[in-house]
């Protein structure tokens, strides 16, 4: 009667060593889910040195996941972030360099095997208005008495 117990119990430990085996070999085969990221600003036109917001979204891979935005780590996959859109770059004579008028916001993704996905956005910039050069400012004190 013991023996008989007995491999009634081996052969349920036997049973379940095999559908713990074949659950663990199917998760080995699953692949992981697509790495994705994607990047967009808020202004389709940004004057020089003011800024943009940027909305990102990232998802997939294989964790653990490193964001960055414009070399910044960012700690949340989903998130935003203000970026300066900075200066127009001036050639040597004072005007514009129209190659590089764009403000161009770069991100990277990297997941646990080693996968990286970027995205980048670039954001025309206009020039700057001059400070006025007229302006004129004036201070006048009077008294009210009672």
């Amino acid at each position: 009667m013991a023996s008989a117990a007995r491999l009634r119990w081996a052969g349920l430990a036997v049973a379940l060593m095999a559908l713990l085996w074949a659950t663990a070999a199917q998760a080995q085969e699953r692949p992981a889910p697509e790495l994705r990221f994607s990047l967009e600003s808020s202004r389709e036109l940004c004057t020089e040195g003011t800024f943009t917001e940027i909305r990102w979204s990232a998802s997939g891979g294989t964790g653990p996941l490193s964001l960055q935005i414009n070399g910044d780590p960012a700690a949340e996959l989903d998130g935003t972030t203000k970026v300066n859109c900075g200066l127009i770059p001036r050639t040597a004579d004072g005007e514009i360099d129209e190659s590089q008028r764009d403000a161009v916001i770069t991100g990277f993704l990297l997941d646990g095997r080693g996968t990286i996905r970027s995205a980048s956005i670039r954001v025309p910039r206009a020039e700057a208005l001059p400070a006025p050069a007229n302006a004129r400012f004036a201070i006048t004190l009077s008294t009210v008495q009672i």
